[in-house]
């Protein structure tokens, strides 16, 4: 569940700033851009520690069954 919402939150974030990035949307000032890419950057290093995470504890949940 956690995971989902980090993965659309990133989705959410990268659809908006290459919508921005290649359509060259005026509507959006400088700030608002920085401040995209500095959200989508900031969910998708937590989607990543959560992934690497739940990986980890899989895998050590799987050596503990093997002993």
């Amino acid at each position: 569940m956690i995971k989902r919402f980090f993965l659309l939150f990133s989705l959410l974030n990268l659809k908006l700033f290459l919508l921005h990035y290649l359509c060259d949307i005026k509507l959006f000032e400088f700030r608002f851009y920085n401040l995209q890419l500095i959200l989508y950057l900031f969910s998708l290093l937590i989607y990543l520690f959560l992934f690497f995470l739940f990986n980890l504890k899989t895998f050590w949940l799987l050596n503990n069954i093997k002993t």
